[in-house]
């Protein structure tokens, strides 16, 4: 029950942060619909087939709910994280074959844990690390897993919080983690691919695991290699406790359930995928950003004068400027959420916006300085030129005065 209990307050305060943040992912979301994706698609020419892909990303509100998240909702800094997912989306995704389906695999829409997560299989032991295809099969994976979610909620009214995560099965059947070149492929997957899919697995079972893994296990955890957050997702259950969360109906044979084993079951995940060029439209049409808005900002009295249902109108809290990542660079305010103005930072408008700051907050004191200096110097300047044209004055006199005198001979009275 502790597991139960501690994603079960996870899982609320996620719900709780979603329907409190909602106005925030729901404007950038109309940012980048009306601003960011035509800006990069006229800056760096890309076709229509790019531009529908960075569109097809933007309906998934969860994904920008996710990316949020991550960046304590920090639009600005959160914007410029989506830029680079999206960037990183003009690579083509190919398709998973069927040697990914020996690495994960989606368990049928009836199995869900006791809050409505779909569960996945994940088997390392099927992934050939030495194949030069890896990252291309553990990107297409996680790209599937997006897809996969975004389809659940599609036709979900988007003020109600969503399928954000899923629990996964981590199988260490035949796995060492001291395997040639294991730890390669873990870090380059938490560097270049899990950066573009945040917070997309609410916990991992660990099951049939070596005492090796086991060991490492425990050596991170003392020495606080994962943070305290991505510590407490991680579970090392016994068969009792794993069947004490998810129900037996709810797995296969293979992990004590009551459903046929894991490979003979259909797996919804790639038969999403076989049609999930046709759900770009009908995704559009449920996340357009102009029923959305309306669906959001448009209650009914009952429904306002209700106090169980949450005031989405109310709009949230956000970061003070002395916090935001961007306080200090030129900004544009003719969107729904301030961008950058040149789009990246950069150290000269930095600077300019500085000593602008700097100027509006002494000009007054600098000015006085300067005048002062400059009273002082024509002080001086005047002492010093009637002290040199008095010396010139009693120069001269004395010179005539000596002229004078040398110019009386002696025989002259």
């Amino acid at each position: 029950m502790k597991v139960y209990d501690g994603l079960r307050c996870e899982k609320e305060k996620l719900d709780e942060l979603y329907r409190k943040e909602l106005n925030t992912v729901l404007d950038l979301h109309d940012l980048l619909l009306d601003h960011v994706i035509p800006d990069m698609v006229a800056e760096l020419g890309v076709d229509e087939r790019g531009r529908q892909n960075f569109v097809d990303w933007a309906a998934d509100i969860p994904s920008i709910f996710r990316v949020l998240k991550r960046h304590k909702f920090v639009a600005s800094l959160a914007l410029e994280d989506i830029r680079r997912i999206m960037l990183g989306r003009l690579s083509p995704i190919s398709r998973p074959r069927t040697d990914v389906a020996q690495f994960l695999r989606c368990l049928p829409l009836s199995s869900v844990d006791s809050f409505g997560r779909p569960i996945i299989v994940i088997r390392p032991k099927g992934l050939q690390l030495s194949s030069p295809e890896l990252p291309s099969i553990l990107n297409t994976s996680m790209e599937s897993l997006r897809v996969r979610l975004h389809q659940l909620n599609s036709k979900c009214d988007v003020r109600e919080p969503p399928v954000l995560q899923y629990i996964a099965l981590l199988d260490m059947e035949g796995v060492s983690i001291t395997s040639a070149g294991r730890m390669d492929v873990i870090s380059k997957f938490a560097q270049q691919i899990l950066p573009a899919f945040p917070g997309m697995i609410a916990a991992v079972f660990v099951l049939n695991y070596a005492w090796s893994f086991s060991g490492a296990w425990n050596f991170a955890k003392h020495v606080r290699l994962l943070p305290p957050r991505a510590r407490s997702r991680i579970f090392f259950p016994s068969r009792e406790e794993l069947l004490d969360y998810l129900p037996p109906e709810c797995l296969p044979s293979d992990f004590g359930g009551l459903l046929p084993p894991s490979s003979e079951l259909e797996d919804p995940l790639r038969t999403s995928l076989k049609t999930a060029d046709g759900i770009g439209p009908q995704c559009h049409a449920d996340a357009d950003a102009g029923p959305a808005r309306k669906s959001v900002d448009t209650l009914s009295d009952s429904e306002a004068a209700d106090p169980e249902i949450p005031m989405m109108g109310v709009p949230p809290s956000r970061p003070a400027p002395q916090h935001s990542p961007y306080y200090g660079y030129p900004i544009l305010h003719d969107t729904p959420i301030p961008t950058l103005r040149h789009g990246r930072r950069r150290k000269r408008d930095l600077l300019r916006t500085l000593a602008w700051l700097f100027w509006a907050r002494w000009h007054i004191h600098l000015v006085t300085a300067l005048a002062a200096v400059v009273l002082v110097a024509v002080v001086r300047i005047s002492r010093r030129t009637r002290f040199a044209f008095s010396m010139r004055a009693q120069t001269s006199s004395l010179t005539t005065m000596l002229r004078g005198l040398l110019g009386t001979g002696p025989g002259v009275r």
